[in-house]
């Protein structure tokens, strides 16, 4: 036999008239290891997505904790620019009732700009964090009024027994003190 096989189309029947046509790149896109770069590669971007993504959620909390921060410190600043001008005016009053000039100009509240237009430079004045303390250790002192209580004692010893302190922070802890007394 010539190795041509009848049962298959050979001589005597009907077989193929064009060879198995046979496209090894079907799609023009596939090779030998084609499918592996396309993987590797499809998970290279699924990591750099994922690392951007991370990148971003923690640019986005330090975004957040920053502003959380700068509406504390400014909400704190203004907290004390109100404690600053309210003992300006108290020690105004007091030291004009006892007929006494401010030690320091920045004691009492600045005069408006309609007052005293021909001031050429404005007097220095330090930041109200830094005011705040003498201011009431003045008013303390000078006029035994204790800005944090809102109470002008008699005398010294009479603000001395009466105030929990010269700050606003041992009027809160004193107030948190006394509210856990009543409740027991």
């Amino acid at each position: 036999s010539s190795g041509i096989n009848a049962e298959y189309g050979g001589k005597e029947g009907e077989g193929r008239s064009e060879p198995i046509k046979i496209n090894p790149f079907a799609d023009r896109k596939s090779g030998l290891g084609k499918e592996a770069e396309k993987l590797e590669q499809s998970r290279k971007r699924v990591r750099l997505e994922q690392a951007r993504a991370a990148a971003f959620k923690r640019n986005e909390a330090s975004q957040i904790r920053q502003y959380r921060e700068s509406k504390s410190q400014a909400a704190e600043q203004k907290h004390v620019t109100t404690c600053v001008r309210k003992c300006q005016t108290i020690c105004q009053q007091m030291d004009k009732l006892c007929q006494y000039s401010p030690p320091l100009p920045w004691y009492w509240p600045p005069p408006n700009q309609n007052e005293e237009e021909e001031e050429e430079e404005p007097a220095y004045e330090p930041e109200p964090k830094e005011i705040l303390g003498p201011l009431t250790s003045y008013l303390r002192y000078t006029h035994c009024y204790c800005v944090w209580c809102g109470v002008k004692y008699t005398d010294s010893q009479d603000l001395l027994k009466s105030c929990p302190g010269d700050t606003e922070q041992l009027h809160e802890e004193s107030s948190l003190a006394g509210d856990l007394d009543f409740a027991d």
